[in-house]
Order: structure tokens, then C-alpha cells, then sequence
């Protein structure tokens, strides 16, 4: 089963035309897993790849031994836990069993906390899974937690489920961390790797897509881009700082940078999980600048709230020069660390960002989310995070700070009452910009990188000379910013720039009453902001709920499906987290319209079959790449579809001459429709090297728990308008003599029934696949298709990918 798991696995990735060539990737954990080596110390992590490696096993030993014997490993308990089965599994056979018996022994006895955050529980949960494996005869008495192995296993697997639907319906709480995020990933490469159960693997596989993706979109050379939960003032300051872990999994995932090592990364270095092209492109391509929202979730809210998960707003608008982030609403959204706008340039300074903030200390902060009686919190929160209680702090959540993003530019208001405790702003201005020009209009203009950035300040400030910054502090209760960013190739100079923003109408005449904010941004764009009110963009409203849960030009997603589109340019993957028990990776393809019709000669060389992308089929039944190179186009012009194949081949035959005669039995090209996605009934239209059709409506009583029911063609479809046409490149019918066969479909959509919309309309999804049978010789077939079936069957409904009508 694991094996077949492992193929199956495989299969998914190459399904999507995913498994790239050589990106570094490789390269990349290798250099991981040779600096785990030269570690003196080290955790568990470090341990496990030191046996792994199997050239210093006898220091991986020492330091397993070490690491068992730290006192503090029990309040560590959900670190400690995952990173000892993660480094016991990946040390593995060569591992003694003299310390596989004390491993044993001491996940048995030790206390293990659980902690009380969302990171803390996902590591917990994945080691107590891996130990409930790893350990299945330990008796109840002999657990620390007194359940059997059985009942450990069954509880990690709740709660790593319930996880997973939070996560892929309304989002993770601690959301888009730069340091966090990195113990969501490396427990699922854990499972992914490590878990013997299939269904587990295969679900951490889908999350690792998921998680990777998410971070992809907002990746920008190491940066995790736009706002956060989550994250520390040192970090927040420098968005490359070496404890900003995700920049160390941004130069594993994407390279770009000089490394950055971090123990979290072994957990991917030993694995076999191979980056996905689509996943690699979407963290890499800033080709074009755009617009990427997501609605996130608050953290379980227990008390002073109406809602348990209210909604995050987040926009970011990605170049390749800056990033600009912020999330919209205005509440405290992420206890302690919240970051809630910033612009990020890419310059060689640690400090290449600008952002304000309020800094906030009150009980309601904490006490929405902690437990503890609500007069105790702050000291016990200061205590652990010394900065909490100062007004110089970096990272804070306020209730008092709103935005208003569109692209390029931004709106922060604040309306602090008189009552709080700190009645000011911070701005982060670093000092070794190229330049920071006050200029007599108001406006600070900033240069850093290849990026200008204009800030109007609100309210009078001052400048606070500090080591890493010039502070610009405003002690204006009602106060805000205004600011706007573009890259140097949008302009001749910085003169041209300053020129530009200068005549760039802001109105705030009345802000103090009215606490409404105008600007006209240099595109014409007119944002209208009043605190605790509305925005509006050029007059209408901005409804957040626009945002859907992902949506941009790489990620789309509704909230409360559990599927995710990830696409670059035209072709991409469906992630299916809908029903966990069937949690499913599929292609998406993008079906471009034209305004003509094709002229069909079988050879594909109308100039309009530039305009779709060219996807190659795997084996059938593998996912791997087949003997012949096999490749599909698909377009459409509001009445035909059109579906182009390339087939390599040097034995191209065919026998059959009739309509509807079984071309399937020889060599043939298939096209499967299913446009209502209806369960048990598609199109299928297949196409021999002697261009004979085969169409049929197919009645299907398949399903993924019964695959192997009976299905039946039903041969009255007969599409008279149909067009096709064949070309074959060598000699027909005799071994040897070919060299490739190309073809051409145009079906006519009012034929084809059940569709939402026909024409097809853009937006509007189908489920389709794309086959092709090659025989070597009589009785002999080999087997290729678009989304693999992991068998010698194409009628499988459930393994159709999408095609997506485009604009």
C-alpha cells in the first residue's frame, strides 16, 4: 500500500506538469543537509540528518543523548516532541537500537506540553502521531498521556483534521507569519514523508501545496511580503532577519538569495517532496506587477467579541522592486505581533522597509485570547515578550489603526482615544536610504533600491535619530499617513516623481471632524477614507467581500469550499480539500478565446494555436513521462472548442474505418466533457491517425469508492457539426516509418448539454480530461492522459482536471 501510495504520489505531481528541471532545488537541500554536519550543536533535527548521513553518526548519537537530558524539554513539550520523531525517523535504520529503546523509553514517561496556539498544536499533534506509529505496543500505563497508542493516534488525527479544514476554508489564525509559518511546514513535510498511512500522506502532500502556495503569492526574493500576524520587532524591521524563518524557506523553495540556513529546513532537505513547477513559478515570476487579497481568520476569540473567527482583509500589491501589504478592517486581528501594513524594496540594506504603528498596550488586546484573568495578562505577557509594554515597540495590534489600500497607494488613519495609554504614532524611516528629502510641500520623498516611496504625514511629527532609523513620531491622537510607492522605471527620475506626487490632490481640511481622507493617486484612482466608516475607490464602496478567500493572478479561492486554483499563465493545479477522506490534486488548464475560426488541415499551424499553451501527457497509470512525447492545445471562439494533439510516434496504424468503430482497441486521441461535472454521465470523442470519429454520450456508475462499476456509451450523439482533421508526419501502417501524427478537433458547444453557459462564458469552469491509446503492435496499448487515472481505465470521473474559459 505505501508503495502504491508513494507512485500515487508521484503521479499527482507530475499530473500537473509540475516536477520541473533543475530549478536548484536539489542543490539546495543538499547544501542543507551537508550544514547540518558541520553543527557542534544541535537539536534533534540536527541529530537525525548527522546518522542520516551516515558519515557522523557517532555525534548525532551524542547529541540525541544530550537533547533527551535538557530539564526544559517539558514547557518545550510541542517542539520537542516533533523534532524527536522527525529526527528519529529520518536517522531511521542506521540509528542503534540502544537509543531506540531510550527514545522509547522517554516518549513513554515524558510530559509533553501541548502549548495553546495553532503552531504549538500542529507540531504536538504530528509528534504524538509519529510516536503513536513509531511505538504502536506501548500499553496505556506506559504513555505519558495514559491512552494507548490508538487513542493518541485517533486524537492527532482530529485535531490535525480539524486544522486542516480551518485551514483551508476560512484560513489559519496565525496567518502569513514570517517566523510561524515555518512550523506549519515542516510538520507537514514530516507527515508527508514519515506517515505510514496513505490518506495522511497524501493529505499532508495537498497541505504542503496549500501552505507553499499561500506563501508563494506574497514571496518577493526572500521577503514574506505584505501584512502579518505574528511577528517579532527585530524581524518586522529587518524582513530578512536570520529569525525571520520564511526567508530561510523562501531561498529553500525559490532561491533568489544567498542562503540562509535554519533547522526547520532538514525536514524538507530529507524528504522527497520536489518542488511543483506551478508552486515554483508563482514564488519566482514578477515579471508583471499585481494584486493578491485574501481573507484570513482572527484567532479563536473567547471572550469581549461577538464573533469566534472574524475576518481578515489582506491586500498586497507584489512588483519586482517593492512590495506593498497591509490587511483592512481596523480591530486587533493578532495578539502582541500584529504587523498590519508596510512597503518592502528591495535594496542590499538588513532595513528595507517603511511602515507606522500605534503602540498599543491595553488587557482587551490579551484578554480576547488568553484565558488567564485579565488583570494578570499584560505582566504575564511582558514578561516573556519585553516589548510589549513599551511605546517604542515595532510590532503591535491596535484597535485604532485602519487602512485603505489600492495598488500602489495607501490611507492609515487613527482615532486614539484620550484614555490610552500611548497617544502616538511611530514611523520607521531606516537611515541608509539614498535619500529621505522633506520637502516644503509636505510630502517625505524616500528613495531606496530601485523604489520611490512619498509619505505625507497627517499631523506635525518629529525625527528621533536611532541606530537603525530615523523615528518619525506624531503625538496627534487623530493622525494618519498617506502614501504612495512606484519603481524607477516608472519614472525618467526622482525629480519626475516628486513632480508627479506633488500635483497629486490630497483633501484632509476637515480630518480632525470628519476624520475622512481624499487622495488621487498618480493612476487617477480617487480613494476616499473615513475612519471607522467607509472607502470608497473612485466613488464606490469597497465591498470586502469581493476579496474571496484567494484571488489574484495566481490564486483563486472561494471561502467555505476547501479548493484552491493555483495557476501560472495558463496552466496550473486544482487543490481539493473539500472532503478530507478524498483530498485530491488536479490540472487546470486555461482555455483562451479567439475571435476566428481555425483553418483545420490536421497540422496545427494556424497562427491562433500560438495563443494556448502547449501541456504534455504523462503515463496514464505512473505519471511519469511516457515513450513518446504527447502534447495538447485547447481553444475556443464562443462556438467551437478547439483541441489540438501532437504525437510522437513511429508505428502510427489503424485499421478501423467506421464511425463509432472501436479506435479505442487501436491508436486514437480521446476528448472526455463532462461540463455540468454531473457524476455519472460525459462526452467522450475520440479520434484515430486516419482521422475516424468515435463520439458517445457515456452513462458511468463509477465512483471512487466503487471504481470498477460498469459503464456504457451510448452512440446517438453523432455531432454533425463536428470538425476534425488528421496529419501524419511518415508513413502510415508500416513499422518504423512514422515520425508524429497531429490533430484537430472542433466541437461544436450546442451540442453538448449541461453546461452552465453556452457559449462557455469567462469564469465558467468544466471537467475534462485529454487521452491517447498508442499500440506497438496489435493487443499492445499503452496508455497517456492529461490528469493520470493510476490505471489501464479512462472512464474515471473523479480524475477529470478543469478547464477554465478565460476572458
Amino acid at each position: 500500500m505505501m508503495k502504491k501510495m508513494i507512485i500515487s504520489v508521484i503521479m499527482l505531481a507530475m499530473a500537473t506538469g509540475t516536477i520541473l528541471g533543475d530549478t536548484g532545488y536539489q542543490a539546495r537541500k543538499d547544501a542543507v543537509l551537508k550544514w547540518a554536519e558541520t553543527q557542534e550543536k544541535g537539536n534533534f533535527l540536527i541529530a537525525g540528518a548527522m546518522i542520516l548521513s551516515g558519515r557522523s553518526v557517532a555525534r548525532g548519537i551524542e547529541i540525541f543523548e544530550e537533547q533527551l537530558k535538557r530539564p526544559d524539554n517539558s514547557p518545550r513539550g510541542m517542539f520537542v516532541i516533533h523534532e524527536l520523531m522527525a529526527g528519529y525517523y529520518a536517522a531511521g535504520d542506521t540509528m542503534p537500537d540502544s537509543l531506540r529503546i531510550k527514545i522509547r523509553d522517554y516518549v513513554a514517561s515524558a510530559n509533553f506540553y501541548r502549548g495553546d496556539t495553532e503552531n504549538h498544536l500542529t507540531m504536538y499533534y504530528t509528534g504524538l502521531y509519529l510516536m503513536s506509529q513509531a511505538f504502536p505496543d506501548l500499553s496505556a500505563s506506559e504513555t505519558y498521556t495514559g491512552k494507548t497508542p490508538a487513542e493518541n493516534m485517533a486524537e492527532a488525527i482530529d485535531w490535525l483534521h480539524d486544522w486542516m479544514r480551518l485551514t483551508t476554508t476560512i484560513g489559519q489564525g496565525e496567518f502569513d507569519s514570517p517566523t510561524y509559518m515555518t512550523v506549519f511546514l515542516s510538520p507537514m513535510f514530516t507527515l508527508y514523508q514519515w506517515a505510514e498511512d496513505p490518506l495522511v500522506k497524501k493529505q499532508a502532500y495537498l497541505m504542503l501545496h496549500w501552505l507553499i502556495a499561500d506563501y508563494g503569492a506574497e514571496h518577493l526574493y526572500g521577503v514574506y511580503g505584505g501584512a502579518h500576524s505574528r511577528e517579532y520587532p527585530e524581524r518586522i524591521i529587518q524582513p530578512r532577519h536570520k529569525h525571520s524563518n520564511m526567508t530561510s524557506w523562501g531561498w529553500l523553495f525559490f532561491g533568489q538569495i544567498d542562503p540562509v540556513m535554519h533547522t526547520t529546513l532538514l525536514t524538507a532537505a530529507w524528504s522527497d517532496f520536489d518542488i511543483p513547477e506551478v508552486l515554483y513559478n508563482i514564488g519566482t515570476d514578477r515579471e508583471e506587477p499585481y494584486v493578491h487579497t485574501e481573507t484570513k481568520r482572527v484567532r479563536h476569540v473567547i471572550r469581549l467579541g461577538d464573533e469566534r473567527n472574524p475576518k481578515v482583509y489582506k491586500y498586497t500589491y507584489m512588483t519586482k522592486d517593492f512590495v506593498l501589504g497591509s490587511m483592512m478592517g481596523g480591530a486587533v486581528l493578532q495578539p502582541i505581533q500584529q504587523h498590519v501594513w508596510d512597503v518592502s524594496f528591495m535594496t542590499e540594506s538588513p532595513y528595507m522597509t517603511i511602515f507606522t504603528v500605534h503602540p498599543y498596550v491595553d488587557e482587551p488586546d490579551l484578554a480576547m485570547f488568553f484565558p488567564e484573568e485579565m488583570k494578570f495578562t499584560i505582566d504575564e505577557v511582558a514578561r516573556a515578550h519585553t516589548y510589549y509594554g513599551s511605546e517604542d515597540k515595532w510590532s503591535s495590534s491596535s484597535p485604532y489603526e485602519e487602512t485603505f489600500q489600492h495598488e500602489n497607494a495607501i490611507i492609515v488613519l487613527y482615532n486614539i482615544p484620550e484614555d490610552d495609554k500611548f497617544g502616538h504614532i511611530n514611523g520607521f524611516f531606516p537611515r541608509d536610504m539614498k535619500s529621505r528629502d522633506v520637502d516644503e510641500s509636505g510630502w517625505i520623498f524616500c528613495h531606496a533600491g530601485q523604489t520611490y516611496i512619498a509619505y505625507f504625514p497627517l499631523k506635525p511629527y518629529k525625527w528621533i535619530e536611532e541606530d537603525e532609523c530615523y523615528r518619525l513620531r506624531s503625538h496627534d491622537r487623530i493622525n494618519g499617513c498617506v502614501v504612495e510607492v512606484a519603481a524607477e522605471s516608472d519614472y525618467g527620475s526622482f525629480k519626475e516623481f516628486k513632480s508627479q506626487i506633488r500635483s497629486n490632490n490630497i483633501v484632509h481640511d476637515t480630518f480632525d471632524e470628519s476624520l475622512t481622507v481624499s487622495y488621487t493617486t498618480s493612476a487617477g484612482n480617487v480613494m476616499t477614507f473615513t475612519h471607522g466608516g467607509v472607502r470608497r475607490l473612485n466613488g464606490d464602496v469597497i465591498d470586502f467581500s469581493s476579496y474571496g478567500f484567494f484571488s489574484g493572478p495566481f490564486l483563486n479561492a472561494e471561502l467555505n469550499t476547501g479548493q484552491l486554483e493555483i495557476i501560472h499563465k495558463n496552466k496550473g493545479i486544482m487543490l481539493d480539500m473539500s472532503t478530507l477522506n478524498k483530498a485530491d490534486v488536479l490540472p487546470v488548464y486555461i482555455c483562451n478565446k479567439i475571435d476566428a475560426e481555425i483553418k483545420m488541415n490536421g497540422k496545427l499551424d494556424d497562427p491562433a494555436w500560438e495563443k494556448a499553451e502547449k501541456v504534455s501527457l504523462v503515463d496514464a497509470i505512473t505519471g511519469e513521462k511516457g515513450r513518446y512525447d504527447t502534447s495538447i492545445r485547447v481553444l475556443h471562439n464562443g462556438e467551437f472548442l478547439y483541441v489540438g494533439f501532437e504525437c510522437e510516434d513511429e508505428y502510427i496504424w489503424g485499421t478501423v474505418t467506421e464511425r463509432n468503430g472501436p479506435v479505442y482497441d487501436e491508436e486514437c486521441v480521446e476528448v472526455f466533457l463532462n461540463p455540468a461535472d454531473a457524476p455519472h454521465q460525459y462526452y467522450e470523442i475520440n479520434l484515430s491517425p486516419k482521422n475516424v470519429v468515435y463520439d458517445a454520450c457515456v452513462l458511468n456508475h463509477r465512483t471512487l469508492e466503487k471504481p470498477f462499476e460498469k459503464f456504457e456509451a451510448l452512440f446517438g450523439l453523432d455531432l454533425k457539426r463536428l470538425k476534425t482533421a488528421v496529419h501524419v508526419d511518415g508513413k502510415t501502417d508500416v513499422r518504423g516509418k512514422g515520425k508524429r501524427w497531429t490533430a484537430e478537433y472542433a466541437i461544436p458547444f450546442d451540442a453538448l448539454y449541461g453546461a452552465s453557459n453556452i457559449p462557455p462564458q469567462p469564469g465558467d469552469v468544466w471537467r475534462v480530461n485529454f487521452y491517447r491509446i498508442d499500440s506497438p503492435q496489435e493487443g499492445q496499448r499503452e496508455h497517456y492522459a492529461w490528469s493520470p487515472t493510476d490505471r489501464a481505465a479512462f472512464h474515471l470521473p473523479w480524475r477529470f482536471g478543469f478547464l477554465k474559459f478565460s476572458e
